[in-house]
């Protein structure tokens, strides 16, 4: 599958940005940012509302942030399929536990991002991000490195039940060669957004990605 990233698209046209792709996607992925976490500094409910509207397929927003769950019941309240939080904000069990029982209280269906360089030694959900670059800025270079996280799936899906039927995805730096990359070691989802809304055929790019992941 293949998830739009709405970071790369024109604000100020959005709805038309999300109208050129919506036929030809899967999904729509929202960055949201809070300039401690990383150094970007943005949060903006209108575009998960702009894209509610605009779209029935599934919304999933990446709080690239401390403290997410402050979002979470405005999230939901919009009509976002899934939120998704970074691994490295929870410090300990305890902070994991309760970042859980919190996504509970609204019914979130909450996915976990890992950072290139965090290792996953325990499945909190069956959703995992693997990201492929540093979170925080679009149109960076692939890191090829983090898909060992998606290649060992089996292992991961073995060792923590709750992993069994886990969706991984890739998110960062993802183009037609580099989708290739993530589809063949075995990521369920890519999310790119430069190689689609810069690309002055945006149907092509969408299926050049998609025919790198047939199987």
């Amino acid at each position: 599958m293949i998830y739009a990233s709405l970071l790369a698209a024109d604000k100020n046209n959005l709805e038309k940005e999300i109208d050129s792709v919506e036929p030809f996607v899967d999904g729509f992925h929202i960055d949201f940012m809070d300039g401690l976490f990383v150094p970007e500094n943005y949060y903006d409910i209108s575009v998960v509302k702009k894209t509610w509207l605009r779209t029935r397929k599934p919304i999933e927003v990446h709080l690239m942030m401390h403290n997410p769950e402050q979002h979470f019941e405005e999230l939901v309240n919009e009509g976002v399929e899934r939120v998704i939080v970074h691994y490295e904000i929870m410090r300990n069990a305890i902070e994991r536990i309760q970042m859980m029982e919190e996504a509970g209280k609204y019914g979130i269906n909450l996915g976990i991002a890992y950072n290139p360089e965090t290792h996953i030694t325990e499945a909190l959900t069956d959703y995992m991000q693997i990201m492929t670059v540093n979170p925080g800025k679009g149109g960076q270079r692939f890191i090829e490195e983090p898909l060992g996280k998606i290649s060992s799936r089996r292992y991961i899906e073995k060792m923590f039940p709750s992993a069994r039927k886990a969706i991984f995805s890739a998110d960062g730096g993802i183009n037609a060669k580099t989708a290739k990359a993530a589809f063949a070691a075995g990521a369920d989802i890519v999310v790119a957004g430069s190689y689609i809304f810069k690309a002055k055929d945006r149907v092509r790019a969408i299926g050049r990605m998609r025919n790198t992941g047939k199987r």
